[in-house]
């Protein structure tokens, strides 16, 4: 997936109109537990091959750090 992409997807389970970045910070967001089951069944539905421990989501404070966990390079 490309990095735009995977933004626009990261925005709709943030729930934002924003703009939002590499640099911006999901605390912004109210990133919480739902969130959390979002991106797990993102990374279910798009990322099959990819085995994410659940703990690595919590420890995201930004858009990259899900963007490393995800493989998502420029």
């Amino acid at each position: 997936m490309k990095k735009n992409d995977f933004i626009k997807n990261i925005k709709q389970i943030l729930e934002t109109a924003d703009d939002i970045n590499e640099k911006t910070k999901l605390s912004e967001y109210n990133f919480d537990s739902l969130m959390i089951l979002e991106l797990i069944v993102f990374q279910e539905k798009y990322f099959k091959k990819l085995n994410i421990d659940a703990d690595k989501y919590i420890d995201c404070k930004t858009v990259k750090d899900l963007m490393k966990i995800f493989k998502i390079y420029e």
